[in-house]
């Protein structure tokens, strides 16, 4: 019986047998439209991921250009402040320089002036005798402390106030009054020299003033509190007057 021919029917209470025609030719026509369709999507898909890439890439190198040209920008802007920096600090150094020289300078010209008005008081007093009273007088006393701890230097300037019509002459007796071992001590100058030192008393003789310089050395374990100055006149009618001044030494 042939395939194509019409099927018998069957009989009541029988199975059906179903015959197709089967085409091999529909089949690979199927397949090749299936497989290019399939090429065509990925083709698709390809194409919109390299667009889309594409847009991706551009917008990159916008921003990648974007970014170098704000780095160059603030580059500029950076050496600009550097440069600004640099002038400020070599003002501010300038003018820290300077403020120093003139802070100094001033303080030159105030010292200056302190000694200027110490020399015209000194000058003053032997000059205008009506606001002096008469006799020998102790100008100024002042000790300087040297290197070593133990070690300084008498500065001393005996003025004649009122009567400068004769020379006044004679001795300066000069004592320290302080503590050693706990107990009250006063040492006579002849007990401040240097060890081995031939001691020279202070003898005076003018008409007007009169400055002298004397070292002194403090014997160990003697703490100074008070130095005393008795400018002793070999002849009447000069008095000898005593002044006793703190010990307090100046650094050198």
């Amino acid at each position: 019986m042939n395939c194509g021919a019409a099927m018998e029917e069957p009989a009541v209470g029988k199975s059906r047998l179903i015959v197709k025609n089967y085409s091999p030719l529909r089949s690979r026509l199927n397949w090749a439209i299936a497989l290019i369709m399939l090429f065509g999507a990925i083709w698709l898909s390809f194409e919109y991921g390299r667009m889309q890439a594409g847009f991706f890439v551009l917008e990159a190198v916008e921003t990648e250009n974007g970014l170098r040209q704000q780095i160059a920008e603030l580059g500029v802007a950076s050496d600009g402040l550097r440069q600004k920096v640099a002038v400020l600090e070599a003002s501010r150094l300038i003018d820290e320089e300077a403020y120093s020289q003139v802070e100094e300078r001033l303080l030159d010209l105030q010292q200056e002036i302190a000694d200027r008005q110490k020399d015209l008081n000194f000058y003053r007093g032997i000059m205008a005798p009506e606001s002096q009273a008469e006799g020998l007088q102790i100008q100024e006393l002042s000790l300087l402390q040297l290197a070593e701890e133990k070690y300084f230097r008498l500065q001393l300037v005996l003025m004649q106030a009122v009567n400068h019509s004769r020379i006044v002459s004679g001795r300066v007796r000069i004592t320290v009054d302080g503590v050693q071992d706990g107990k009250s001590v006063t040492l006579d100058l002849s007990q401040l020299g240097r060890p081995g030192e031939q001691f020279e008393p202070i003898v005076f003789s003018f008409r007007y003033f009169q400055e002298f310089e004397r070292g002194l050395v403090l014997p160990e374990g003697f703490v100074a509190e008070r130095i005393n100055v008795v400018p002793v006149p070999s002849r009447r009618p000069s008095r000898a007057v005593r002044q006793s001044f703190d010990w307090r030494p100046q650094t050198g």
